[in-house]
């Protein structure tokens, strides 16, 4: 139930990493299970120099909690601020305040060669990029420095944020899901 105290979400945005991501975590976590069941019910271990089955375990539970912690992006810009938050349990979270904003705009970019590739990403200049997939987003400026945020609506988005920025209301709220997200 929401809280009345909460603040108005004005834009709110879900991403989701590619699918060649997610399918690229579930042949690994396949992989590391085939090998506890090779070694815990068959009694051979799988591979040449097999893994104990309790570092398999550790290596599992590993990289499910790399998925809960950062396979998704949520943008969010309520009466408050700004936000960028990764995974399904929200621990790993970016906010700005409003009053720390001070320009934006729809922009295109270059994960790989600007970044090094997608998620919480650090360029030159000291630009930080928080994404989860494709090439636009919006460039944010802020009291002090400037933020990349990844958006399949950039447009939308920056619109969003410029009305916070100047203090207009915001009309309506946008629920912004890029096409096959969930």
């Amino acid at each position: 139930m929401n809280n009345p105290t909460d603040p108005a979400v004005h834009y709110q945005e879900v991403q989701h990493f590619p699918p060649f991501f997610h399918a690229l975590l579930g042949a690994l976590l396949a992989l590391l299970l085939w090998g506890q069941v090779s070694a815990l019910v068959f009694h051979k271990p799988f591979g040449a120099k097999p893994a104990p089955p309790a570092v398999l375990l550790a290596m599992w539970l590993f990289f499910v909690a790399l998925y809960l912690v950062v396979f998704r992006l949520v943008v969010r810009v309520d009466d408050q601020g700004v936000t960028a938050e990764y995974g399904y349990l929200g621990w790993v979270k970016f906010r700005w305040r409003r009053e720390q904003l001070r320009r934006c705009e729809a922009t295109t970019y270059r994960p790989l060669r600007d970044f090094g590739g997608w998620g919480i990403r650090f360029g030159a200049g000291g630009t930080r990029c928080y994404s989860a997939r494709g090439n636009r987003g919006v460039l944010l400026e802020t009291d002090k420095r400037r933020v990349i945020l990844g958006s399949q609506r950039p447009e939308e988005l920056a619109a969003a944020i410029r009305a916070l920025i100047d203090g207009t209301p915001v009309t309506g709220r946008s629920e912004a899901r890029p096409p096959g997200s969930r």
